[in-house]
């Protein structure tokens, strides 16, 4: 039997036309019985076989209204354990910079890369892991940003950039002939250091990072260079390729203390897995030059005395690459110019001297472990079927092993 408010709401969905269809079906078949006829019967009005019929029937009987809503089905198997989820989300909830890699947020396909590099799981997907953090709503891709004005006059210097935006000057209003025009260092990248560290995200918090930062100079992003228009004089700290200088442009640059950070492998990878990665034919025929006129740059900066640090700019799939920097450049700088490059120079450049590139007391325990002596073969740096290096971070192996030989000699 039917009570008024079940036959009134299964009457609904058959005339509601947003019903879907299977809840129209199933409410078909128990109005029918209602109404007292047989289970052949109904089958034959609603285009159903009689079992389905008594299935819906049994299930109204048993559970009334919630027993026409479909049952939950098992799936497939779960692939990863409870731990394994549990894991996933705690490495969400770390940043970036405790395991190394250069990223100032998580994203979903770098954390499925960071676990199965952690051992964590041996296979997972970007989509899972989003979808194993929407469970538990961690979102460590978002960030709630802070600063607090220290500056006394900060008001009296902000409220004159604000009327700019209501374009009022001194109290008057901007005419139709009046420009506002914002400008900031061009063809340059800041290299600044937070005041405090990031904090990660926890429970109920977002991660938390604060804009205040110190000024470390700026980069400037220049392949082929001319410091005669201003770009030494005013000011840049560090030039990345720098593939075309003249002995006038270097001399500036010692002036200045301008670094210099050439990337002679990514014209290498080019030459080697260009057209792999779509490189177009034109540009890969230019690619031994390039290179050429690069390891010439390099010479005559080592020659005379430009502070030279060490990068690639490797991007995507030719980043397993980066290390061959050592090798090429050694074509032109003593070995220990290009380790002191990548240590002590670098270090001088990020403001971190002390910190980085030496080993002593109170610095970072971040060391590279290789067999074999770098100043005799600096190939030894370079990860080879024979070698491969130990990298130790924060006094911490991450990479590579120091298992002694059997005979105990390392």
């Amino acid at each position: 039997m039917l009570s008024d408010a079940e036959r009134g709401e299964l009457t609904g969905w058959v005339r509601r036309p947003t019903t879907a269809q299977r809840m129209v079906l199933r409410a078909r078949i128990v109005l029918a019985a209602a109404d007292g006829m047989a289970n052949a019967a109904i089958g034959r009005r609603v285009g159903v076989v009689t079992d389905t019929v008594r299935k819906w029937r049994r299930r109204f009987v048993q559970r009334r209204m919630s027993g026409l809503a479909d049952r939950k089905r098992p799936g497939r198997p779960r692939r990863f354990t409870d731990v394994q989820t549990a894991q996933v989300k705690a490495l969400a909830c770390e940043l970036p910079a405790t395991r190394g890699v250069p990223l100032s947020r998580w994203s979903a396909a770098e954390l499925a890369h960071e676990a199965v590099e952690a051992g964590i799981v041996e296979d997972i997907s970007a989509s899972t892991v989003a979808r194993l953090l929407a469970a538990d709503a961690i979102k460590p891709w978002r960030h709630r940003s802070w600063i607090c004005p220290r500056d006394p006059d900060f008001a009296a210097k902000a409220a004159v950039v604000l009327d700019l935006y209501q374009r009022v000057w001194q109290g008057k209003p901007l005419g139709d002939n009046d420009f506002v025009i914002s400008a900031d260092e061009k063809t340059s990248i800041q290299a600044r250091c937070r005041c405090h560290p990031t904090l990660p995200p926890g429970v109920s918090r977002l991660m938390r990072v604060e804009h205040e930062y110190q000024r470390g100079g700026a980069v400037a992003h220049l392949a082929a260079l001319d410091v005669r228009s201003g770009k030494v004089t005013g000011r840049v700290r560090s030039i990345e390729h720098g593939n075309l200088l003249d002995q006038e442009s270097l001399e500036l640059m010692v002036e200045h203390g301008t670094f210099l950070t050439p990337t002679l492998t990514t014209y290498w990878a080019l030459k080697n897995e260009g057209p792999k990665w779509g490189l177009p034919p034109e540009s890969h025929a230019k690619v031994d030059a390039v290179l050429d006129a690069g390891l010439d740059a390099l010479r005559l900066a080592h020659e005379a005395g430009v502070k030279l640090c060490y990068g690639t700019d490797c991007l995507g799939g030719m980043q397993r690459h980066q290390l061959r920097e050592f090798t090429i450049r050694a074509q032109v700088q003593p070995a220990i110019e290009v380790i002191r490059a990548a240590t002590v120079n670098a270090a001088e450049l990020l403001g971190q001297t002390g910190k980085l590139g030496v080993i002593s007391e109170g610095a970072h325990a971040d060391l590279v472990v290789v067999d074999g002596d770098p100043l005799a073969d600096i190939s030894v740096l370079v990860p080879a079927d024979g070698h491969q290096p130990a990298v130790i971070q924060a006094g911490k192996v991450v990479s590579g092993s120091l298992t002694p030989d059997p005979d105990g000699q390392r």
